[in-house]
């Protein structure tokens, strides 16, 4: 289940991966449309946008995810405490 290629980076390699985000551009439209859904001002192709930049959203996250179980691993801490360390937030609200 666990892929054995992330066991292998170092804590550098896997911090690194963990620290990246979504581009500034697709950042901005998400919060941009997540803010008309909630005003309830969306027409239909925003809606359609915003399913595609929710999945973009969700798929980085689940990706970032690995990296961490990864590096809870090579620490050998609980996933629990690696998410405490790294001071993780919710950062996108929908």
């Amino acid at each position: 289940m666990f892929s054995h290629w992330a066991i292998e980076l170092s804590e550098d390699d896997l911090l690194i991966l963990i620290q990246r985000d979504l581009q500034a551009k697709v950042r901005t439209e998400y919060y941009r449309l997540v803010k008309r859904r909630k005003a309830g001002t969306l027409t239909d192709a925003e809606y359609e946008k915003l399913i595609t930049l929710t999945n973009q959203v969700e798929i980085a996250h689940a990706e970032r995810m690995k990296y961490v179980i990864a590096l809870a691993k090579l620490r050998g801490v609980p996933l629990e405490q690696i998410i405490l360390d790294l001071g993780f937030q919710k950062k996108i609200a929908g």
